[in-house]
């Protein structure tokens, strides 16, 4: 029981993390800058963050949150199914919105793993499985 309550409060402590500025300045950004424009390239979007040092700043903690998220899950320290009901959509929509820019990332800095580990999440959430085990989600009720 022990291990399962310092679980859940490591889960709460990242989930914390979601009132910070960077993630308000990231979903605004993408509601704003991308979101409907499907057309826009990986490298406008990616001199677009980086041109701003403030969103620069802002999609890396963002981006290294849901890093750490993921690898937190991979190495059971949270609770992943108070994660997925918290972040599941949320991650989805950043992920789908950085693409690009994660794209350019890899390229312009030559490391090809950077934000492998969230998006390894990704997969397994949008499959409605768990990323710790590959089972089926059981807290979803579709």
């Amino acid at each position: 029981m022990s291990n399962l309550r310092g679980a859940v409060q490591a889960s709460f402590e990242i989930l914390s993390l979601l009132n910070k500025p960077e993630f308000v300045d990231v979903r605004t950004f993408i509601e704003k800058n991308v979101k409907g424009h499907e057309n826009l390239s990986a490298a406008v979007l990616y001199e677009n963050i980086i041109s701003n040092k403030e969103l620069s700043n802002a999609v890396t903690v963002v981006l290294g949150v849901l890093e750490d998220a993921s690898i937190a899950i991979q190495v059971d320290y949270v609770d992943e199914e108070i994660l997925f009901l918290s972040l599941s959509e949320m991650t989805k929509r950043v992920c789908r919105g950085l693409r690009g820019y994660i794209e350019q990332i890899r390229k312009h800095s030559n490391t090809p793993e950077y934000y492998i580990e969230v998006e390894k999440m990704v997969k397994e959430w949008e499959n409605k499985r768990k990323l710790s085990d590959g089972e089926s989600i059981a807290c979803i009720n579709v």
